[in-house]
């Protein structure tokens, strides 16, 4: 759960052994030659069209295939198509592959999805809830419901992220020839909402063109924000490298850091420069300390940003924000904001402002609170004023490989350091991780125990023996166990049992 304040104005898979790795027809290489002559393309049939793929480090056939054909037992098509030589094939960092653009695989894949993800194939009436890596072909519909959200990954590694109530078709990739190579351009469009994401490299052979119902967007970046409003205007903020924006009969470039809009039926604005990213009001991350068993809170400031008249604000469990916790758009006047009531573990934040074209600039740094549980010798009851109440001796201790500090009512900060309390009274313990200039603070009030002793009222006669009886209480008038409690038996005059016996009870 997260709240904000302030007045607001305005699939992994394993390389087999070297054995199979294109070369696993060496055992049979006459079944594999007839099996690669019937399988090769007669003259009468249709060209395959294709891609051209630039060998990255560590790339192989079977990882090859399996990136681009779903399966790395495919990597027959890679041989199919390429003069590699002999077996087995030991790829070159940089070489180039031809790998056909096969209609037997889709176009593009659901990689992740949040919540209510839809999908519609061409001729379909209805919709069909969607499923991680679900495979979608040209024209396939996906849309995203309220608080929602879908990774898509397209054929040549192109990624985007569907926001909350967007819809895009998808038109997959085409080829088109020039003198030099071909340029391959992955297609969908954007009807409405807003995706973000581009290219997984840049590469003077790729793009991502993306239509909308106002302009046409060839991207050539690896990270681009497009939005389609009600009203149908495109709204374009590039992050990283370049955009080309046409629209009307005229086209304008778009640098890195800029963004432009496209009004229904108008011309490109001409570009401008995207709100910077925030910066956080502290470094480093953050440690929140919490007893066992209770929910732990964090507040999150940043600096205001010139011109920006909104922030975009996320919160998620992981690092790539596809499972959000909470996203909220707020005010100008809000810098800052709220966790609360939230379990052990780590939580990552980030912050985007956007000006009054709704130009969105990069995310801020993502920070991470860790939230951590502690260990403590004796059992803490929360208070409602957020504080926590022990009885006797206290040891508080986090694991010291998370690398903390502890620092008890305002003395210095010690590294992964016990924390031993013993003295009645409210104790404030800071924690901070080494580095960070992000403190938390944990309020523990150690209550005072009163001790009465019961004795008989009747004089004792040599060699009797008695029972004393010594009740515990705390300031609140509840009993209290000291499981460390020692009693010393005192006389003023000597006693002959030199081994008295302590029984606890009750």
């Amino acid at each position: 759960m997260a709240r904000f304040f302030g007045s607001e104005t305005g699939s992994a898979a394993q390389h087999p052994p070297r054995s199979r790795l294109c070369g696993e027809a060496l055992k049979h290489a006459t079944i594999a030659a007839i099996a690669l002559f019937l399988l090769a393309p007669s003259a009468s049939q249709a060209k395959p069209t294709f891609r051209i793929y630039r060998v990255e480090r560590g790339d192989s056939c079977w990882s090859i295939a399996l990136k681009f054909f779903g399966k790395g037992e495919k990597y027959s098509i890679i041989h199919r198509y390429n003069r590699l030589g002999p077996l087995p094939h030991l790829l070159k960092e940089g070489q180039a592959l031809r790998l056909p653009l096969s209609a037997q695989n889709p176009d593009a894949r659901i990689g992740w999805l949040r919540r209510d993800v839809r999908a519609r194939a061409p001729y379909a009436v209805d919709w069909r809830r969607a499923k991680r890596d679900m495979g979608l072909w040209r024209l396939y519909k996906v849309s995203t419901g309220r608080s929602s959200a879908a990774g898509i990954r397209f054929e040549d590694a192109s990624q985007l992220r569907m926001r909350e109530r967007a819809l895009l078709v998808i038109y997959g990739a085409t080829a088109r020839s020039t003198r030099a190579r071909r340029r391959i351009k992955t297609q969908l469009k954007v009807e409405e909402g807003t995706v973000v994401g581009g290219l997984a490299k840049l590469d003077a052979t790729r793009s991502l063109r993306i239509r909308t119902p106002s302009a046409l967007i060839e991207l050539r970046s690896r990270r681009s924000q497009v939005e389609v409003t009600r009203k149908k205007a495109s709204i374009i903020s590039v992050h990283n490298g370049k955009a080309k924006v046409s629209a009307k009969g005229t086209q304008v470039t778009v640098p890195e850091n800029f963004g432009t809009r496209v009004l229904r039926g108008r011309r490109p604005a001409r570009p401008r420069p995207l709100p910077a990213r925030p910066r956080w009001a502290a470094r480093g991350d953050g440690l929140v300390a919490i007893p066992a068993g209770t929910k732990g809170r964090f507040e999150a400031r940043w600096k205001r940003v010139k011109g920006a008249r909104r922030y975009r604000v996320e919160l998620a469990r992981d690092k790539a924000f596809r499972f959000p916790i909470a996203i909220a758009v707020v005010g100008e006047g809000i810098t800052r904001f709220r966790g609360q009531d939230l379990a052990a573990g780590d939580y990552y934040a980030r912050v985007s402002a956007i000006d009054r074209w709704r130009l969105e600039g990069r995310p801020s740094t993502v920070r991470r609170w860790r939230i951590m549980p502690l260990s403590t010798s004796r059992r803490l009851e929360a208070r409602k004023d957020g504080s926590f109440e022990a009885v006797g001796l206290l040891r508080l201790s986090l694991p010291a490989a998370i690398g903390y500090e502890a620092s008890v009512d305002g003395g210095p900060f010690q590294k992964a350091a016990i924390v031993r309390l013993a003295k009645p009274g409210a104790h404030t313990i800071r924690y901070r991780l080494h580095s960070s200039g992000e403190v938390s603070s944990l309020t523990v009030r150690l209550l005072t125990v009163k001790a009465s002793l019961e004795a008989p009222q009747k004089p004792l006669a040599a060699g009797e023996k008695t029972t004393l009886t010594l009740r515990l209480r705390d300031e609140r008038g509840r009993p209290a166990a000291l499981p460390d409690l020692r009693a010393q038996l005192l006389a003023s005059s000597p006693v002959k049992s030199a081994h008295p016996t302590i029984t606890p009870t009750g």
